[in-house]
């Protein structure tokens, strides 16, 4: 019996093909291999990896939202009067250029 991919070197050879395609034997091999890539479960490193990708997303959302949250002073401001907070001012630009900010953080924390 002689299987597909066989090398001959020298010599003569009458030969009975028998099956052909995935019904072979290196067809059966190769849907094993395929059958066995689905059901193959995380390796521990890739499942830690997840897991420290997962935690360092949430830091990094944290820092983030921490540095937007410390600068609204920057572009919300109001006044007192007689004891109430009054006259509150909402700058657009600047509450739009200090998430640029927290963006442009996350984006340089990522990689």
């Amino acid at each position: 019996m002689v299987f597909a991919g066989t090398t001959v070197v020298n010599g003569n050879c009458v030969c009975l093909v028998t099956d052909t395609g995935m019904s072979t034997e290196i067809g059966r091999v190769h849907s094993q291999i395929q059958e066995a890539s689905q059901h193959e479960e995380d390796t521990p490193l890739k499942k830690k990896l997840n897991e420290f990708g997962e935690a360092l997303t949430m830091i990094i959302g944290l820092i983030c939202a921490l540095v937007w949250l410390i600068n609204v002073k920057y572009f919300l401001s109001w006044e007192y009067v007689d004891g109430w907070s009054r006259n509150f001012k909402f700058s657009f630009e600047k509450c739009t250029y200090y998430f640029e900010i927290a963006v442009a953080l996350a984006v340089a924390a990522i990689p």
